[in-house]
């Protein structure tokens, strides 16, 4: 970060960058990294901010209908820990996106490893 805490102009990846952060986030979906690819297309896909994608539910994802529904967000509390805030930064960013088919394909295989995952480790 530059002098003084400021951030430069906020800059979208080329589509070659695009390409070889996906390419770089699948070759690293392991059991180490659960999910790395997946989030790293949401983000790229839909321009979801980090902490829509972390207070994302599977109760506000339809699979069939191809739409997100973002309406939490997690963000740090005093001490740095993770809080779920049931509602959006602002009331514009609450809103209902689509996402194409692929998408939704990796998302339905990636429900699945979760929910294989619980069975293994239990529900918490």
């Amino acid at each position: 970060m530059p002098v003084g805490g400021r951030r430069g102009k906020p800059r979208a990846f080329s589509r070659d960058e695009l390409k070889a952060l996906i390419a770089q986030a699948d070759a690293s979906n392991d059991a180490s990294v659960p999910g790395l690819a997946v989030v790293v297309r949401l983000l790229a896909v839909t321009g979801l901010r980090r902490s829509e994608v972390l207070g994302l539910r599977w109760s506000r994802v339809d699979l069939d209908l191809g739409t997100i529904t973002v309406d939490a967000a997690v963000v740090p509390g005093g001490r740095g820990e993770p809080i779920l805030r049931e509602w959006t930064k602002t009331t514009a960013s609450g809103r209902t996106i689509s996402i194409p088919a692929d998408l939704c394909e990796r998302l339905r295989q990636h429900r699945i490893e979760q929910m294989k995952a619980r069975l293994i480790w239990g529900r918490e």
